[in-house]
């Protein structure tokens, strides 16, 4: 089995697929990374958004990353320029 038939000009097609997939897996693997690795306001809605992708990957990707800003918990910054040396 040949993976380009290059007698017709189906070789683009195939190209062209095989490049949207690519790309189509990159955004998956960088929506499911963001996922494990952020954190919720509520504790359920991590698992809910791992299923979300992992079940309906391209629908699931790209509603995560479109929604996953208002979800998310928001770091605060505080430092602490107070020293305890005297």
């Amino acid at each position: 089995m040949d993976f380009f038939v290059l007698e017709t000009n189906l070789w683009i097609w195939q190209g062209l697929s095989f490049i949207v997939g690519l790309s189509l897996f990159g955004f998956w693997a960088y929506a499911l990374i963001d996922v494990i690795q952020s954190e919720f306001r509520f504790p359920h809605e991590k698992l809910t958004w791992i299923l979300f992708i992992l079940l309906l990957p391209p629908f699931g990707t790209f509603l995560y990353l479109a929604k996953s800003r208002t979800s998310k918990k928001r770091r605060k910054f505080e430092p602490n320029f107070s020293s305890n040396r005297n």
